[in-house]
């Protein structure tokens, strides 16, 4: 416990030695990320891939899935140092098929593609030249191609994100949504 309580204390001095440094924030930024953890539709995926493979006849039939990580692109406008909006466009896609081993039938399949729009609205906690900490809202669409209803609302919290680096930077956030669930990492370039 006591090493928590030290470790705290030294992240908030350093919190507020780099706070304390002026940021000069360009004001576009691009990120590129990935996750491969599932999003929030896709949370019972697995289930739906374990009974395909038990529905299947191994002396018969073939099963097989791809689950794609989640990739997302995202472009930020910062008016000032605390504060970023802009808009996040992702995409993932899960597939799951039984097949006869002779025929070549398909009995079973579940093919899910997801494409999340939203705009977003970004909160920095820690502005330095360097570190960037902050937690981001977004809204917006979840597009589903192929379905009948395919467009639905969607929704991300990410309420501990960090940037690393200059104008060139890497990116880790820990989230839940509509876009990913878990952790996500990916680069970025501000201009």
């Amino acid at each position: 416990m006591k090493r928590v309580i030290v470790s705290a204390v030294l992240f908030l001095c350093l919190g507020a030695s780099l706070s304390a440094q002026k940021s000069v924030e360009p004001c576009w930024t691009v990120r590129g990320s990935a996750s491969y953890l599932p999003s929030v539709p896709t949370v019972l995926l697995p289930f739906v891939a374990i009974g395909i493979g038990l529905s299947t006849d191994s002396e018969t039939e073939n099963s097989d899935g791809l689950l794609l990580p989640v990739f997302s692109v995202e472009t930020l406008y910062s008016p000032g140092p605390r504060w970023s909006f802009g808009v996040d466009v992702s995409y993932s896609r899960t597939f799951f098929r039984a097949v006869n081993k002779t025929t070549g039938e398909v009995r079973n399949q579940f093919d899910l593609s997801l494409i999340p729009v939203m705009a977003e609205a970004r909160f920095n906690y820690l502005s330095s030249p360097r570190v960037h900490l902050y937690g981001s809202a977004e809204a917006g669409v979840l597009l589903l191609p192929g379905n009948d209803d395919p467009v639905i609302f969607s929704a991300q919290l990410n309420p501990i994100g960090v940037e690393f680096g200059g104008r060139f930077f890497g990116l880790a956030e820990l989230g839940v949504g509509f876009s990913y669930t878990g952790l996500r990492a990916g680069i970025g370039y501000r201009f």
